[in-house]
């Protein structure tokens, strides 16, 4: 009998274990990372409150409304984010790095920001399909950063205030390369253009040839010599 209480037990114990490490999702603040397409940040859910001030109550937004992993999430705020560069190592994380314009949720830029988490910022807050995440957003230089870890050692959520690049390394260029090529295709067609006009202004004006001054021009001798027709129309041309 003693036997079988402890059983019963050890039993109750390891279920209590067990029901201690499984968190319930939320589904109204769930996000989640599966593109450079499709990704999502938490953000305050009111325009222009600090981020840090924000973790307690943020709402998840992403570059559609209501995906399917993420059916609470609004759509970004248009133009809010400027570039994302999604990243991944199988089995272990995925990621989006970036930049933000402050100004399309009217978020301050004096304002240093602040970290969001599966511990606790929002409470109940998870990524999809992934053991645990970290998502910072930093409106003074125009920086976000998600990261969600299928391996959870991954997902660093300790040093908040070591910033994205730290916490989350990846690209932070404000240009993506197709930007980039636009714009130096641009430039390129600029000094194109500017080489045209400054080679057009630089040619002689064009007169009109007439017979007085050809003869004028042959009539000319250089000592003994007449001019020959081929200087004459050298300096006609």
């Amino acid at each position: 009998m003693v036997k079988v209480s402890l059983l019963l037990f050890a039993l109750a114990a390891i279920a209590s274990t067990n029901a201690a490490v499984v968190r319930r999702q939320d589904p109204s603040v769930q996000v989640t990372v599966e593109s450079e397409q499709l990704f999502c940040s938490f953000l305050p859910k009111t325009p222009g409150e600090e981020i840090g001030a924000s973790e307690g109550d943020a709402i998840p937004f992403c570059t559609q409304a209501n995906p399917p992993n993420a059916p609470n999430a609004q759509a970004f705020p248009a133009g809010f984010i400027k570039t994302a560069h999604f990243a991944s190592v199988d089995g272990k994380y995925v990621q989006v790095t970036g930049t933000i314009d402050p100004s399309a949720y009217q978020l301050s830029t004096s304002d240093g920001g602040g970290q969001y988490d599966s511990v606790g910022a929002p409470p109940g807050a998870t990524c999809a399909n992934s053991e645990k995440f970290v998502n910072l957003v930093e409106p003074d230089i125009g920086r976000f950063c998600i990261r969600c870890c299928q391996d959870a050692s991954q997902c660093d959520t300790s040093r908040s205030t070591d910033g994205c690049e730290k916490i989350i390394p990846g690209d932070y260029n404000f240009l993506l390369v197709t930007d980039i090529h636009t714009r130096f295709q641009q430039l390129n067609d600029d000094v194109s253009d500017l080489t045209s006009r400054y080679l057009m202004s630089s040619l002689p004006v064009p007169f009109k040839q007439d017979t007085d001054s050809l003869e004028s021009l042959r009539s000319l001798k250089c000592g003994d010599r007449q001019l020959d027709d081929f200087f004459v129309s050298y300096f006609l041309l």
